[in-house]
């Protein structure tokens, strides 16, 4: 999680392809979730960590030169948040 943190202060590139970071956000907060999820985190924690990281940071870009905050980001942070909450009760097999 220190890899987000250090990407608040760093340039945007001239990397042009639509939604793409979007697509980014989706992945992490997915990724991030689903190891929680998958460690037998409570899905409240796993909300609260992952929603309240992806806030945070959005926050913090607010006082770059570089980064702005963005609402959509926060949107895709939380659809990956779901996705991953939706693919462990719905999809994963249950272990009885």
């Amino acid at each position: 999680m220190i890899l987000p943190m250090f990407l608040v202060s760093v340039p945007k590139t001239g990397v042009n392809l639509p939604y793409i970071d979007k697509v980014v956000h989706i992945t992490f907060h997915f990724i991030v979730a689903a190891w929680f999820l998958l460690a037998r985190e409570k899905i409240m924690t796993v909300i609260l960590i992952c929603g309240g990281y992806g806030l945070a940071v959005e926050f913090m870009q607010s006082f770059t030169r570089y980064r702005s905050f963005e609402l959509m980001d926060i949107v895709a942070n939380l659809m990956g948040l779901a996705i991953a909450i939706i693919a462990y009760k719905f999809i994963l097999p249950k272990k009885t």
